[in-house]
């Protein structure tokens, strides 16, 4: 876990959340872009095969709003560059695990 000294948190409080509005992923849409839906599947199997949670059946829009949640936290453009972030980095597997409780505030790992 990475902890910022005390001075730099305020300045990591004001862009995370000034980040909140630059990644959309929608919900719904009559014909989703497909580098998206590969996106998520691969997420959503790289999940299910380091902490053995599926989350196929799981809400879309709960389930898009989590993954929206990791890649404002990981300052990522958009869906696919989380999916190969994922792919790449363990650790964040591990923080996703958190998935399964999805009461939780899925906050950095």
């Amino acid at each position: 876990m990475k902890y910022l000294p005390v001075a730099e948190i305020p300045g990591h409080i004001v862009a995370y959340r000034n980040s909140l509005s630059t990644v959309e992923i929608a919900v719904e849409a009559a014909q989703p872009p497909e580098p998206e839906q590969q996106a998520l599947r691969g997420i959503l199997t790289q999940l299910r095969l380091r902490t053995g949670h599926d989350f196929s059946n799981y809400k879309r829009p709960t389930l898009l709003r989590r993954v929206e949640r990791r890649i404002n936290v990981r300052d990522l453009p958009d869906l696919p560059s989380y999916a190969t972030f994922l792919q790449q980095n363990s650790e964040e597997s591990k923080a996703a695990e958190r998935f399964a409780d999805l009461g939780y505030q899925f906050l950095p790992g």
